[in-house]
């Protein structure tokens, strides 16, 4: 008998199971797998990173509330949160964010906004009707007629301003009822706002209303705020729907330029203190920042996106883990113990020396027949050539069946008959297998 020989350089250490089975031993982050996890991760972290930042309030020169120049209205909103109005700015189906006590603002819209199909917002045609007819059923609704057209300058703010012709406004005013023309109103009185205050006026070309009866006219006007010479400046239009409809007829009343000046402050928190507003929604969509309202754009938003954020951000963890936790696999322990191969290498070579090999299988089949059977809490079986010892073996055999990597009756038969010099190696490792499926995790 040949003994097996350990090559020197492996230090009798056994190639570890991955090399086995040829799979990848190289660390999770360096496997293309790992790469293209570690890609998607960033990706999707920079990708909402990327839309949370670039969903910051847009620079604008225009008439709405992210606008700091003089048309605009950033200044009526620092007010009604300095006023603790709670004001909300909508950029999607405003009128579901209104009610009772929380009144819609409908702030300078642009002109072409008047026209029922001017405006898209998830997929529908909307304007200043479409929005103001569906608000009035959940709450008051409070309309700033348009009165500059502005031309945009440099950082966000404007170069000049043209004031709108009466044409211009037909649309609107057809649709309301009203019509419109220059005063010098420097002072008004709460007439209608149950209080009689008086506010000083400063605005620039100032416009009142009175009303006109045309064809598709809303309703009668009521005065709210009218100047000395009886003018209206803020009237309630009665429009049949269970909330009332108020029109200013000169935005200078609450954009940035005319806010500051005069008492216009104070007579907008009236005119909303008269309509008991615990909060107030500001409609953005018709000045074309109108979102799409489904569920990914949702999540887009915060606060709905901070759950992606926190599961990218947990994912990058574990992928980072799991590339300094697991890194390659480990190698299995050597199965001989540390300083046993010498001794095993000379005793294969003593046993090759003096043909002993054959001889010693019997007793090898007999110890691990003894071990196995102790394994299952029974008998040993004899391993003699009776008819008896025949029984006991199959016995044996039967109760093994399922676990048993061989046969003991297949194995007594091959060391009873005398094994040849070159197979003793190859018998020796059948035995071994055997017994090791009979005795492991039992």
């Amino acid at each position: 008998m040949t003994p097996r020989r350990v090559p020197p350089e492996t230090g009798g250490a056994e190639p570890h199971a991955a090399e086995l089975l040829g799979l990848d031993t190289r660390p999770h982050w360096r496997r293309p797998a790992g790469q293209a996890l570690i890609g998607l991760v960033l990706v999707t972290l920079a990708g909402l990173l990327s839309r949370l930042w670039g969903d910051a309030a847009p620079t604008s020169a225009g008439a709405d509330t992210f606008s700091r120049s003089a048309v605009g209205h950033a200044a009526l909103l620092a007010l009604l949160e300095r006023a603790e109005k709670a004001p909300v700015v909508a950029r999607r189906t405003p009128e579901r964010l209104t009610g009772p006590t929380v009144p819609l603002l409908v702030l300078d819209p642009p002109l072409g906004a008047f026209e029922p199909s001017s405006a898209s917002l998830e997929g529908r045609p909307r304007g200043v009707i479409d929005v103001v007819e569906a608000a009035l059923e959940q709450g008051p609704v409070v309309i700033a007629l348009p009165k500059w057209v502005a031309t945009p300058g440099p950082r966000g703010l404007v170069r000049e301003v043209t004031p709108l012709t009466n044409d211009d406004l037909d649309a609107a005013t057809r649709w309301l009822g009203v019509e419109l023309h220059s005063t010098a109103c420097t002072a008004a009185s709460g007439t209608g706002l149950g209080n009689r205050a008086r506010f000083s006026v400063d605005l620039p070309h100032p416009r009142a209303m009175a009303q006109h009866s045309a064809d598709g006219a809303l309703g009668p006007l009521a005065p709210l705020v009218v100047c000395e010479g009886g003018e209206m400046l803020v009237a309630s239009l009665d429009v049949g729907a269970p909330f009332p409809l108020i029109v200013i007829s000169d935005p200078d009343l609450l954009n940035n330029h005319g806010l500051r000046r005069a008492d216009h402050a104070a007579l907008v928190l009236a005119v909303l203190d008269h309509l008991n507003a615990d909060a107030i929604v500001i409609d953005e969509t018709l000045h074309g920042y109108a979102r799409p309202s489904g569920f990914w754009q949702r999540v887009q938003e915060l606060p709905l996106a901070l759950v992606p954020l926190h599961l990218a951000a947990v994912a990058a963890v574990l992928v980072w883990a799991g590339a300094r936790r697991f890194g390659p696999v480990r190698p299995l322990p050597p199965r001989t113990a540390r300083g046993s191969v010498a001794l095993i290498e000379r005793t294969a070579a003593l046993l090759a020396a003096t043909h002993r090999g054959p001889g010693l299988l019997a007793a090898y089949l007999r110890l691990a027949t003894e071990r196995a059977a102790a394994a299952w809490s029974t008998r040993a079986p004899a391993l003699g050539t009776g008819a008896a010892d025949a029984e006991e073996r199959a016995a044996f055999d039967q109760l093994t069946e399922r676990r048993a990597q061989g046969r003991l009756e297949a194995l007594h038969e091959s060391v009873k008959n005398g094994v040849p010099e070159q197979d003793v190696l190859r018998v020796a490792q059948n035995i071994h297998a055997w017994k090791e499926s009979l005795t492991h995790d039992r």
